[in-house]
C-alpha cells in the first residue's frame, strides 16, 4: 500500500518527496467505517494538485493533510445523512398505506397487507407506480415519500446537521488560518474543497434517484 501512495505522489508538483509520517497516514489514513482509504488518498492528491507552484515543503503537507481530513469528514457526514435518509424510506412507504387506507390496526390484516404493498413498491418500477398512485388519488404529491422519509428521519437528522455544521466551521477557521499565511494558496485550496464536498452532493443525488 506504501508503494501505491509513492507512486501516486510522483504527480504531485513539489520540491520535496512526501514526507515519510504523511506517507503513513496516507497508507493508513484516518477514517469511519465503511469509508474508503483510496477515496482519502485520492482526494489528498486532488487538493495537493489544485495548490501549485512555490515550495512544496513538510509543512505544506500538513497542510494537505489537515485539509484533505476536515473535508473529508464533511464528505462522510453527508452520506450518513443521506443513508439515514434511504433507511426511513420502506417505513414511509408503509406510513403513507396507513394513511391512505386510514387507521389500520397494528397486528391487523389490513396491516400485513401493508407490508406487502411496501414489498410491491421496492419489488419493481411497475410496483412503485402502482403504490404512488394509491397515494396520488387521496391527495399526495409525487414526492410524499421522500417528504414522509424526512419527517421519520428528523430526530436522527438533527444530531448529524449539527455535526455537519460545526465540521464546516472547522474547514472554514482551518482555510482562515491559511489564508493568513498564504492567501492565494488559501484561494485555491478553498476552492478545491468546496469543489470536491459540492460533487458529493450529486453523487448522493444520483444514488437516491436509483432507489
Amino acid at each position: 500500500m506504501a508503494e501505491n501512495v509513492q507512486q501516486s505522489s510522483q504527480a504531485i508538483p513539489q520540491s520535496l518527496p512526501i514526507p515519510r509520517f504523511i506517507q503513513s497516514q496516507l497508507a493508513h489514513p484516518p477514517i469511519g467505517p465503511n469509508e474508503s482509504a483510496g477515496e482519502f488518498r485520492s482526494l489528498f492528491h486532488e487538493l495537493a494538485q489544485a495548490v501549485q507552484g512555490g515550495q512544496r515543503s513538510a509543512a505544506e503537507f500538513v497542510m494537505l493533510l489537515q485539509a484533505t481530513i476536515l473535508t473529508f469528514r464533511i464528505i462522510g457526514l453527508e452520506r450518513i445523512r443521506d443513508a439515514i435518509l434511504q433507511h426511513m424510506r420502506p417505513e414511509a412507504v408503509v406510513a403513507l398505506i396507513r394513511l391512505t387506507d386510514g387507521v389500520v390496526e397494528r397486528g391487523s390484516a389490513a396491516s400485513f397487507q401493508a407490508y406487502d404493498s411496501r414489498k410491491e413498491y421496492f419489488a419493481s418500477k411497475a410496483g412503485q407506480t402502482k403504490v404512488e398512485a394509491r397515494f396520488t388519488r387521496v391527495g399526495y404529491a409525487t414526492d410524499a415519500v421522500d417528504v414522509e422519509a424526512f419527517q421519520l428521519a428528523l430526530p436522527s437528522l438533527a444530531p448529524i446537521d449539527r455535526q455537519i455544521i460545526a465540521a464546516q466551521k472547522q474547514l472554514m477557521t482551518f482555510l482562515k488560518e491559511v489564508d493568513r499565511r498564504d492567501a492565494e494558496r488559501a484561494k485555491e485550496l478553498r476552492r478545491a474543497t468546496l469543489n470536491a464536498v459540492s460533487r458529493a452532493r450529486p453523487e448522493v443525488a444520483d444514488k437516491r434517484e436509483a432507489n
